[in-house]
């Protein structure tokens, strides 16, 4: 499937709903800039530890780097896909779909899966629980993204 299209299937009511993909997509872009970057690290550990009250677990940031370093080298794995609703909502690989924007794939790999909708993080959860640099970063990545994408 297009990227693009996934990443606008996201959006809900005319607005890019999935904020925690665009934190998880800063993260990545910063590894591409820069290989290691440790305010994306803190940010990304930061995150880990606010959501984790909300049942989560976002794994390590040597993880991260890892599913990184492996895309780079090897593209997205089709035995891996990103796994969707029927109306494309994105429940398992929402860190596979950041990494593969952060890397400027043009395809990527779904299966369509049945199941309850994934909880995900809006806007209004991340001006309650960041400091307003955090959310002024993540508007930006948004604006950037729907720039890219067309939307």
């Amino acid at each position: 499937m297009e990227l693009a299209t996934l990443f606008r299937l996201q959006s809900r009511d005319g607005d890019f709903k999935r904020y925690e993909c665009l934190y998880y997509y800063i993260v990545f872009e910063s590894i591409v800039d820069s290989g290691d970057n440790e305010d994306y690290q803190r940010y990304y550990e930061e995150l880990g530890s606010k959501v984790v009250k909300l049942g989560w677990h976002i794994g390590s940031w040597k993880r991260i780097k890892g599913l990184m370093k492996r895309m780079k080298a090897e593209g997205f794995l089709e035995r891996a896909p990103i796994r969707v609703q029927e109306d494309y909502w994105i429940g398992d690989g929402r860190h596979r779909f950041c990494c593969a924007m952060a890397l400027n794939l043009e395809t990527v790999p779904v299966q369509i899966t049945g199941g309850r909708r994934k909880q995900f993080l809006s806007r209004d959860w991340f001006v309650e629980n960041f400091d307003p640099s955090i959310v002024k970063l993540l508007d930006s990545a948004k604006d950037k993204l729907i720039t890219k994408y067309e939307i």
